[in-house]
């Protein structure tokens, strides 16, 4: 027989189960319409969501057009945007990863190896860039662009017009104010 609510001895609460083992334990969706509706897990020790699937896979998220946001301590700290741009320490995220904040950086550590950074593109004769800059956005206040061309490395200043103050070729010369390096150290304009 399907069971609706189910009481056991020592207090455990089943709702669609006939043997909970946990104070309440739920066989199927859990769904409630008020506004502002909360799941709260409260301990004074660790509070956990935990969802587990026996097979395929879980999910926690927004079934409508939402962002989702994190909150610690009642304060959002980070947020995943409708277009799928993760921000932490904004809630307007301009890009797949925004970081922002007095002092943000991204720490990589790796107890085994040396940590790495991989910046790929589709493009085959681009291969992503590295931007130093004083503003929140793409424009001229770009200090300094790192990029990779058709395996050389350009340095640049400013985004917009391709300001290229060096190169260093995919034989190994450096070329500054050429894009042609001719040897191991190529000034164009003296020294």
């Amino acid at each position: 027989a399907d069971h609706i609510l189910t009481m056991v001895a020592g207090g455990n609460v089943g709702i669609g189960t006939a043997s909970p083992t946990q104070n309440l334990e739920v066989v199927g969706t859990v769904q409630s319409a008020a506004p502002g509706a909360a799941l709260r897990a409260l301990d004074t020790v660790d509070a956990r969501l935990v969802a587990t699937a026996s097979l395929g896979y879980s999910q926690v998220g927004t079934w409508t057009n939402h962002p989702f946001v994190f909150l610690i301590n009642a304060s959002e700290k980070m947020i995943i945007d409708t277009a799928g741009n993760v921000g932490i320490g904004t809630t307007g995220p301009g890009e797949l990863l925004h970081l922002s904040g007095n002092g943000a950086a991204i720490r990589l550590a790796d107890t085994n190896d040396q940590p790495t950074v991989y910046f790929n593109d589709n493009e085959p004769t681009q291969r992503g860039y590295i931007r130093v800059g004083s503003g929140d956005t793409d424009n001229d206040e770009d200090a300094l662009i790192l990029r990779s061309l058709n395996d050389n490395i350009i340095f640049q200043t400013k985004a917009a017009s391709p300001f290229e103050v060096m190169r260093i070729d995919n034989s190994g010369n450096v070329g500054i104010g050429t894009t042609s390096p001719q040897r191991r150290l190529h000034v164009k304009g003296g020294l």
